[in-house]
């Protein structure tokens, strides 16, 4: 069995439970959303006004209108980029770290066929797991929306392309944390450096004077208030370059035999 085919079998289970898990998250979500009637949809946005503004940045609510079906549906993107985040973030780290962890580093490397070779197969299976997991968690989300209304095709363009966006990120950094680190448990790095990216998203949703922060973490970049008003062009090519660089770098990484 070739490694493209191996990576793929072999993360095809924990994709499935993923998907499931995420797609269930997102329906509850919304069928919250259908128990509330009409009139009590503006008293519920204005509780919302009267919490802490820390409160609102915390669970991605600031400047969101949540009497509406966008705005609620953009509350829920950013529940949702939460968890794509991590999916991301284990997917790419797993590929060397399994090898890390069972120490078949060195194994891998001596079959015959290169190293970059190796890497490129496993990170194509992961792109393929990503294609599969985000259709199937942009499609659970567009279904859930329509059982409580309806959003603008943009919204919904804008929504997929979050989705991906966040999930090819944080995958590209799962693999280079993997690369770079030259400890077996580097799990503790990666997660720590998703809630550094979550934290900076919170402060730069507080006030104007901190809005500049949301410029370095595309869990604001890509949040749900950007779905709703569109994306900065120049910060999406910006998170597109450094995915690509996160991987040709790792590549690199493994080609010299490093890790």
């Amino acid at each position: 069995m070739n490694v493209y085919n191996r990576e793929l079998k072999f993360k095809l289970k924990s994709t499935i439970l993923w998907i499931v898990g995420v797609v269930i998250v997102i329906a509850l979500s919304f069928s919250k959303f259908s128990m509330v009637d009409e009139s009590s949809l503006g008293a519920m946005n204005a509780l919302v006004n009267t919490m802490p503004k820390i409160m609102k940045s915390f669970y991605g609510m600031s400047d969101i209108d949540i009497s509406s079906i966008a705005g609620y549906a953009a509350v829920i993107v950013n529940f949702a980029l939460i968890m794509i985040s991590l999916h991301g973030l284990f997917l790419g780290m797993s590929h060397i770290g399994v090898e890390k962890k069972n120490k078949t580093m060195d194994f891998i490397f001596v079959k015959p066929i290169s190293k970059k070779r190796i890497l490129i197969n496993k990170i194509f299976a992961g792109l393929v797991i990503i294609l599969i997991f985000n259709f199937f968690i942009s499609t659970g989300t567009v279904l859930s929306i329509k059982t409580v209304g309806s959003v603008t095709m943009k919204f919904i363009i804008r929504m997929v392309i979050s989705y991906l966006l966040t999930d090819l990120f944080f995958y590209a950094l799962g693999v280079f944390i993997s690369v770079m680190s030259k400890k077996k448990k580097f799990g503790g790095i990666g997660v720590a450096t998703f809630f550094l990216f979550y934290l900076t998203a919170v402060i730069a949703r507080l006030s104007s004077s901190t809005e500049l922060l949301g410029y370095v973490t595309p869990l604001e970049i890509l949040s749900g208030a950007k779905v709703i008003k569109g994306f900065n062009l120049i910060m999406l090519a910006l998170i597109i370059f450094i995915t690509i660089a996160l991987l040709f770098i790792s590549i690199k990484k493994i080609y010299k035999k490093e890790v």
